[in-house]
């Protein structure tokens, strides 16, 4: 994708949301995410890519977007929890990795009644000197 892309801002229900948009306004996708200002923390919720734009590495840009408006503020790390389907077990991780991320804690199974899935709770720390 070569068109430029621009995010907003929104905050909703204690949710804050990263909106993307390419030049066109078409709407690409989110991040949903909270900021933890007592322990320095940005909490990773998820990242939503309009299904119409995957398989375009959205995600990738979007998170790149995301850590470097954080990277002037005093936060000290970003946390998230992979959620995985058992049966596509270990692309978010790897993915996750691939932008920093490492496995923080006891990755879990859950069966929910209709899927099983794995949470991996991970981190990166974003400004150790601060």
């Amino acid at each position: 994708m070569s068109k430029s892309i621009r995010y907003q801002l929104a905050e909703i229900n204690y949710f804050q949301y990263m909106s993307f948009y390419d030049e066109d306004d078409n709407y690409l996708g989110k991040i949903v995410f909270n900021e933890d200002n007592k322990k320095d923390n940005i909490e990773l919720i998820y990242i939503f890519v309009n299904e119409k734009y995957r398989t375009k590495n959205l995600s990738s840009t979007f998170y790149q977007m995301f850590e470097k408006l954080f990277l002037d503020h005093e936060f000290k790390s970003i946390t998230l929890t992979a959620k995985e389907h058992v049966e596509k077990f270990g692309k978010l991780k790897k993915l996750y990795q691939s932008w920093g991320f490492v496995t923080n804690g006891k990755e879990r199974v859950h069966y929910d009644g209709d899927y099983c899935f794995t949470k991996i709770p991970m981190s990166k720390t974003l400004n150790e000197n601060t």
